[in-house]
């Protein structure tokens, strides 16, 4: 069928040839018709393709003048790129269907996008709050919940008290607690 299509408009490419003064006005154009191509299309596999197509756009454009229309260059140039904006739209839709089952099969998997969304967007928002609170309140913090450690370790480490960690964690704990509620709030208050 490509190779039909293709024979065609070489057919009609010999014809307008023959036609000199349409076919010259076409090769001088050849710059507009490309950059159309890169501007509003840009399929590079098929640019020699949309270039005879694009020459058979200005010959039958060129036909259809009438000076009424303004300036000639100015309407092919708008022409075309109506025509490669158009010629984009109307890409062939991917099937659904294929030859070893449907396509929304292949697309299907265990992972849940939303899940890991979601997921992403709670450790972004965890991580906001966390750099609001002093160093010590979160060096415990994500020492005892992330790390796995005991509030006696990180009292060694740091050289403080046990209740020092202990008052640290409080403190941290409801800080955390107020800056998440204030953070879903306005997610809240923005998406409602």
């Amino acid at each position: 069928m490509l190779k039909e299509r293709n024979k065609g408009k070489l057919e009609n490419i010999e014809e307008i040839k023959k036609d000199r003064e349409n076919w010259e006005i076409a090769l001088k154009y050849k710059p507009l018709i490309i950059k159309s191509i890169k501007t509003y299309y840009n399929k590079t596999n098929q640019y020699d393709d949309l270039i005879q197509e694009g020459y058979l756009k200005i010959y039958e454009l060129c036909k259809n003048y009438k000076k009424e229309r303004g300036s000639m260059g100015a309407y092919l140039k708008t022409n075309l790129k109506y025509y490669y904006l158009e010629k984009n739209r109307k890409i062939e839709a991917i099937s659904l269907e294929r030859e070893d089952g449907p396509i929304l099969e292949t697309l299907k998997s265990d992972e849940n996008i939303e899940e890991d969304y979601l997921l992403e967007e709670s450790i972004r928002r965890l991580k906001k709050a966390l750099r609001g609170l002093t160093d010590i309140e979160r060096e415990v913090l994500v020492g005892i919940y992330f790390e796995g450690k005991k509030a006696s370790e990180i009292a060694k480490e740091q050289k403080r008290s046990k209740a020092a960690v202990s008052q640290a964690k409080k403190r941290g704990l409801e800080k955390l607690k107020k800056k998440l509620r204030k953070i879903n709030l306005s997610v809240h208050q923005k998406m409602g």
